[in-house]
C-alpha cells in the first residue's frame, strides 16, 4: 500500500493548485446577480483543503511506515526514533514544513471563505494567489520524492529536534505565518470598496489572531532554545529567530494602527501600508531560512536550496503589487487628520507604532548584514549582537513610555488626566531606577529602560483595576497585554545583572563557583539513550545537596553521530540557575591533560558553566499574560465583528 502513497501524495498536490485556480476564476467571475459561483469557489477551496490533507496524511503514513525510499522519510526518521518525533517529523525538513504552511493555509481559506459576508469575493481573490505559491513551492521542493535504494535505517532526526516544544512550536508558527495573509487580503480588497472603513471591523480579529499564533510560536522557539541548546538565553539574536520577530514587530504596529483606525477613522493609507509590510515580511523570513543566503550565518538555517528564489519572487510580487495597488488609489482614501496635541492617546499611538517598525528596521538591517556582506565581496559573517543591543535599547525606553502614558491619557481631548496615577508612577518608576541601580544593573539607558517599564507597569495595574471593575474581564485584553509587557521589560533589565562562571568539576572534589558548591559524582543512563552527568548543589545553609543533572551525550541523527548538551535549570522566583555541561574528559585524558593522578582525578573532568538568571519567572509570566491578553482581544473583537455583520443583516431584512 505505501507503494502508492508517494503517487497519492504528489497528484493531491495538482489537484490543490487546479482546485485554487478553479475557485480563483470563479471568485474573479462572482456577481451578486449570479451567486451560484460564490458556491462553486467555496466548494474549490474546500477541494484544496481535502486534497492537502490527503497529501499530508500520506507523508505521515510514509513517516511512520519509515519507507526509506521517500527520500524526505530516509532524512528525518529512523528505526529507532520514538512516535512523538516521528510525527513532528512532518515538518522538520523544508519539504513538509511547506507542505503544513500550504494545509494551514487552505484551511483558513475556507474558514474565510465562510465568514466574510459581502467581502468573500473580493477578499478571497488577494488570498487565493499566496495559497497556490504555497502549493508550487511545495511541489518544487519534492515532499514525495522517490530514490530506490535498499537501507535498514534512515538518517535520523537532528537530536536538537527531539524535544517537546519542538513537536508543537512549528505548526503554532505556520497557522501565524498562514493568518497574517489575511489583513493584506482585506487590506487590498478594501481598496476597491465602496466602504474603504470596512474592512478594518473584518480585518482585525485575523489580526490578532496571526500576532497571537506566531508570537505563541517564537516564545516556545524561545523557551526551547532555553530549556535545551544550553547556549545560556533564551534569545541569540541568531538571524532566523530575528526573521520570525520581523513580522510580529509590524504586526503589532498594524493591529494598533486598525484600532485607532476603527475607533477615530485615523492612519487608512499607513494601515493599508503596514498589512502590506507584516506579510511581505513572512515571506522575507521564508526566504531568509530556505534559501541558503544565511548559510554560515545562522545555526537554524536550512542548506541552499531553489526554493529560496521562488520565494524571493514571491515577496517582491506581494510588496510591489500592494504598494502598486496602494499608489493607484491613494486620492480615494479618505480619513480624519491626526491633528490632536502632541500628548494625547492619537499621537501617542502613533508614535509606538511607528518605534515598532523602527525595531524592525534596525533589527532588519542586522540580519541581512550578511547577505549584503557577502555582497560585497566578504564571508557573509553576522553582525555581533551587541549591534542588537544599542540600537533597540533606546527604542524599547521610548514603548515603554509611549505605552505607560498612552493608557493614562484620555480619549477626548477635554478628558482629564489622574494626576494621582501619574506621579504614582513617576514615582514608581524613579524608585525602580534607583533599586535597579543598587542591585547591579550598569548604564545610563539600561536604568532608564528599568524605570519606564516599572513606570509602565504602574499605570496598567491601575487601569486593569479600572477594566475589571467596570467592564469585566471581557474587555481587558489590552490591559492584561500591556501589563504583561511591562513585565517582560522590567525581566529583560535584571537579566542585566546575571552572573557566569565557568568551572572543571573534578570527580568527587567540591568546587566553589559563585557562591555555590557543585561536586561531579558520576553519569547516569537516560530514556532515549541520553546520559546525565551527578552533580550535587549545596548553597549556603543548605542542611541536604540538591541532586541536578545536567545532559551531555551522544546521538545519530541527520545521518551522523554529534555530541549534544542540555542544560539543568533550577527554577526560583527571583531567579534561575542555570547549569550547562560544556565538555566531559574522561579519566585517562583528564590524567594527561591535568597530570593529577589522584583516585579523585580518574574519575575524569567535567567541564560545566555555571549562570545565575534573575527573574526568569517573571519574564515567562509576562510572556504568558501578553498572549492571555492577545487571546481575549480576539475573542472580544471576534464578537464585536459578528453583532455588527448580524446588525447588519437585520438592518438589510
Amino acid at each position: 500500500m505505501t507503494a502508492m502513497l508517494p503517487t497519492l501524495g504528489s497528484l493531491s498536490l495538482f489537484v490543490a493548485v487546479l482546485a485554487f485556480i478553479a475557485a480563483w476564476i470563479f471568485y474573479r467571475n462572482a456577481r451578486p446577480d449570479s451567486p451560484g459561483n460564490t458556491g462553486y469557489a467555496r466548494k474549490s477551496v474546500a477541494l484544496a483543503a481535502i486534497a492537502l490533507l490527503v497529501a499530508s496524511a500520506a507523508l505521515m503514513w510514509l513517516l511512520f511506515a519509515r519507507d526509506y525510499n521517500v527520500a524526505y522519510v530516509y532524512s528525518y526518521v529512523g528505526n529507532d526514533l520514538p512516535g512523538l518525533y516521528v510525527f513532528s517529523a512532518f515538518w522538520a525538513g523544508q519539504e513538509g514544513s511547506f507542505l503544513l504552511w500550504a494545509l494551514f493555509a487552505a484551511a483558513l481559506g475556507y474558514l474565510l471563505c465562510i465568514r466574510t459576508g459581502d467581502w468573500e469575493a473580493p477578499v478571497m481573490r488577494v488570498y487565493i494567489p499566496s495559497a497556490v505559491v504555497l502549493v508550487v513551492l511545495t511541489i518544487i521542493s519534492g515532499p514525495f520524492e522517490v530514490v530506490s535504494r535498499v537501507v535498514a535505517d534512515g538518517a535520523g532526526l537532528n537530536p536538537l529536534l527531539r524535544d517537546p516544544w519542538m513537536a508543537i512550536h512549528p505548526p503554532v508558527a505556520f497557522i501565524g505565518y498562514a493568518a497574517m495573509s489575511i489583513p493584506f487580503a482585506y487590506a487590498i480588497a478594501g481598496l476597491g470598496w465602496k466602504n474603504g472603513d470596512d474592512w478594518v471591523r473584518q480585518a482585525l480579529p485575523w489580526a490578532l489572531l496571526g500576532w497571537v499564533t506566531l508570537g505563541t510560536g517564537i516564545i516556545m522557539g524561545g523557551f526551547w532554545a532555553y530549556k535545551v541548546l544550553g547556549w545560556g538565553g533564551w534569545w541569540g539574536w541568531d538571524p532566523v529567530e530575528n526573521a520570525s520577530l520581523l513580522p510580529w514587530l509590524t504586526g503589532t504596529a498594524l493591529f494598533h494602527g486598525l484600532l485607532l483606525q476603527r475607533s477615530r477613522r485615523k492612519l487608512p493609507r499607513t494601515n493599508i501600508l503596514l498589512a502590506v509590510l507584516t506579510f511581505g515580511l513572512v515571506i522575507y523570513s521564508t526566504f531568509l531560512t530556505r534559501s541558503g543566503v544565511l548559510e554560515g550565518a545562522s545555526v537554524h538555517t536550512f542548506g541552499v536550496s531553489a526554493v529560496g528564489l521562488w520565494a524571493g519572487l514571491w515577496m517582491a510580487a506581494v510588496i510591489g503589487y500592494g504598494v502598486y495597488r496602494l499608489y493607484t488609489a491613494r486620492t480615494e482614501i479618505t480619513g480624519e487628520r491626526i491633528d490632536e496635541p502632541v500628548f494625547s492617546r492619537e499621537v501617542l499611538l502613533v508614535v509606538g507604532a511607528v518605534v515598532l517598525v523602527l525595531c524592525a528596521a534596525v533589527i532588519g538591517l542586522g540580519t541581512t548584514a550578511p547577505i549584503l556582506n557577502r555582497m560585497t565581496g566578504g564571508e557573509g559573517a553576522a553582525v555581533d549582537i551587541s549591534f542588537y543591543g544599542r540600537t533597540t535599547l533606546p527604542l524599547g525606553i521610548l514603548i515603554a513610555l509611549s505605552m505607560g502614558i498612552s493608557v493614562l491619557l484620555p480619549w477626548s481631548p477635554t478628558g482629564s488626566v489622574n494626576r494621582t496615577t501619574l506621579w504614582a508612577s513617576v514615582v514608581s518608576g524613579a524608585v525602580a531606577v534607583v533599586g535597579a541601580y543598587l542591585i547591579g544593573v550598569s548604564g545610563l539607558l539600561l536604568l532608564l529602560f528599568a524605570g519606564g517599564a516599572v513606570f509602565a507597569l504602574a499605570i496598567t495595574l491601575v487601569k486593569l483595576e479600572r477594566t475589571l471593575r467596570q467592564q469585566g474581564w471581557r474587555a481587558a485584553g489590552g490591559p492584561i497585554s500591556h501589563l504583561g509587557a511591562a513585565l517582560m521589560f522590567v525581566a529583560i533589565a535584571a537579566s542585566t545583572t546575571g552572573r557566569e562562571q565557568k568551572a572543571d568539576l573534578i570527580y568527587e572534589t567540591p568546587t566553589r563557583i559563585l557562591g555555590y558548591e557543585l561536586t561531579f559524582t558520576g553519569w547516569v543512563g537516560e530514556p532515549g539513550g541520553k546520559q546525565s552527568a551527578t552533580v550535587m548543589l549545596s548553597r549556603p545553609g543548605d542542611i541536604t545537596p540538591e541532586v541536578v543533572r545536567p545532559k551531555l551525550y551522544q546521538m545519530y541523527g541527520s545521518g551522523r553521530m554529534m555530541v549534544r548538551a542540555e542544560p539543568h535549570i533550577s527554577r526560583r522566583f527571583t531567579n534561575d540557575l542555570y547549569i550547562a555541561p560544556v565538555q566531559y574528559l574522561p579519566p585517562d585524558q583528564a590524567v594527561a591533560e591535568t597530570g593529577q593522578l589522584n583516585t579523585r582525578a580518574m574519575g575524569g573532568i567535567l567541564t560545566v558553566e555555571l549562570s545565575v538568571k534573575p527573574f526568569m519567572s517573571v519574564l515567562w509570566t509576562g510572556v504568558i499574560l501578553v498572549l492571555l491578553g492577545g487571546v481575549l482581544a480576539i475573542r472580544r473583537r471576534a464578537l464585536l465583528s459578528l453583532k455588527v455583520r448580524e446588525e447588519d443583516l437585520h438592518t438589510d431584512r
